[in-house]
């Protein structure tokens, strides 16, 4: 997002060198310099505001304040939750390693992941400004195994999307008792 300042100068103080300096809701955001636009490579919901530039002459006799702009940056719509399993297809022996990465194709800002069992209230949640997260179950207990779902909510706005429900199967280890 770039944010402008324009001004006209008299025929006479055409050739005047000017300073530009932004603030939003009040506070500054770009110091006086000789440019006279803001940007913001990324913007964020957090960067939403009421915005002015105020504008002066080298010498700082003259100052000139906008009037406010209200910019208001509107979230991108979550979408595309997927989950992906390692090992894969949800099979799992008891005892190893479980890894899951919970992505969502669009999404910005603070995101929570949560990984919920269906049968009970419990869910491993992790926040992150990112597009994916990894969850790591260092050794899979055999009543680990259900239906699990991957849920994505934006911190900020509290709206969210869910995974399709993932099923993992946990076999036990075989005990062979040799006489």
């Amino acid at each position: 997002m770039t944010i402008t300042c324009d001004t006209k100068l008299s025929p006479h103080r055409e050739t005047t060198e000017l300073q530009f300096a932004f603030y939003r809701n009040g506070h500054n955001v770009q110091e006086f310099s000789s440019s006279n636009q803001y940007g913001v490579p990324s913007a964020q919901l957090e960067d939403s505001g009421n915005y002015t530039c105020e504008i002066k002459d080298q010498s700082g006799s003259v100052k000139k304040e906008s009037d406010p702009k209200n910019i208001r940056i509107q979230a991108q719509k979550l979408s595309g939750v997927s989950v992906r399993l390692e090992p894969a297809g949800g099979q799992v022996l008891a005892g190893e390693k479980l890894e899951i990465l919970c992505s969502v194709e669009k999404g910005m800002g603070l995101l929570s992941y949560s990984w919920c069992k269906q049968s009970s209230l419990s869910c491993d949640t992790k926040e992150a400004a990112v597009l994916e997260q990894r969850f790591v179950v260092e050794s899979v207990s055999e009543d680990y195994g259900g239906e699990y779902q991957c849920i994505v909510t934006r911190t900020a706005t509290g709206d969210s999307i869910s995974s399709a429900n993932i099923s993992i199967s946990v076999q036990g280890t075989n005990l062979v008792l040799e006489v």
